[in-house]
């Protein structure tokens, strides 16, 4: 997908150039999430032990 929607990509640059090519973009945003879904943030860290 980076290849298509890379700086170098042919296939961003037409998108560019089309009303609906914002609307391209993000459903393209929505398939990587399905795809690769972002990692959830880590749990906070336990408080450190009375001294």
């Amino acid at each position: 997908m980076d290849a298509v929607v890379g700086a170098a990509s042919e296939v961003a640059e037409e998108w560019d150039e089309v009303p609906s090519g914002p609307e391209w973009r993000q459903d393209i945003r929505r398939l990587r999430n399905v795809l690769a879904p972002p990692a959830p943030p880590a749990p906070p860290a336990p408080p450190a032990p009375p001294q």
